[in-house]
C-alpha cells in the first residue's frame, strides 16, 4: 500500500534527494507540477499543491541562478493560492535581487496586505518593506550626480540671498 500511494504523499527527504536537489529551479517547479498532475490523473483527486512541497523547492529556486526563477514559482504560487501572500513575496524577492526596488516594494506591500496581523512573521515581511524603501532611496541619492548636487546647493544660496 505504501508504495501505491507514494506519489500521493508530501516530498519526502529521500524523493528531495533522489529526483528533486540537482535539479535546476526550472526543472524543480516542473517537477512539482508534473507531480500533482499526476496525483490528479493516477488519484482522481484535484489536491492542490501542499506548502510543505513548495517550501521544499523553495531553496532551489532561490539560491541558484540567482533567483531568477523566484518569478515564476512566485506566479505558480500565487494561481494555486490567490489569497496567500507567498506569492506575492517571491515575486517581490525577485524584483528586489534584481534591484527593481519599487516593483520589490509593490509586491511586498501585496504581500503583507494578504497577511493576518495574528501570523508571528508579519513584523519580518514589515522589515521587507523597510529594508527595499531604505534600498529605494539610496538608488535615488546614487543616480544624483555630483553636478546636480552642486546646482541645488547654488540654487538654495541664491534663494537665501
Amino acid at each position: 500500500m505504501t508504495d501505491i500511494f507514494s506519489i500521493y504523499s508530501k516530498i519526502s527527504k529521500s524523493e528531495f534527494e533522489e529526483h528533486i536537489k540537482d535539479l535546476d529551479p526550472l526543472e524543480a517547479i516542473k517537477y512539482l507540477e508534473q507531480k500533482y498532475l499526476d496525483i490528479q490523473f493516477l488519484y482522481d483527486s484535484n489536491l492542490n499543491v501542499r506548502l510543505e512541497d513548495i517550501y521544499a523547492i523553495e531553496g532551489i529556486v532561490i539560491d541558484k541562478k540567482d533567483g531568477d526563477y523566484l518569478r515564476v514559482l512566485g506566479d505558480f504560487v500565487a494561481i494555486k493560492y490567490p489569497e496567500l501572500h507567498l506569492g506575492d513575496f517571491y515575486v517581490g524577492k525577485y524584483y528586489e535581487l534584481g534591484k527593481d526596488y519599487e516593483k520589490a516594494d509593490f509586491y511586498y506591500k501585496a504581500a503583507y496586505g494578504k497577511m493576518n496581523l495574528s501570523d508571528p512573521n508579519t513584523n519580518e515581511f514589515y522589515e521587507n518593506i523597510k529594508r527595499v524603501n531604505d534600498l529605494m532611496k539610496k538608488q535615488k541619492e546614487e543616480k544624483e550626480t555630483p553636478i546636480e548636487k552642486n546646482e541645488d546647493k547654488d540654487e538654495n544660496k541664491q534663494n537665501d540671498n
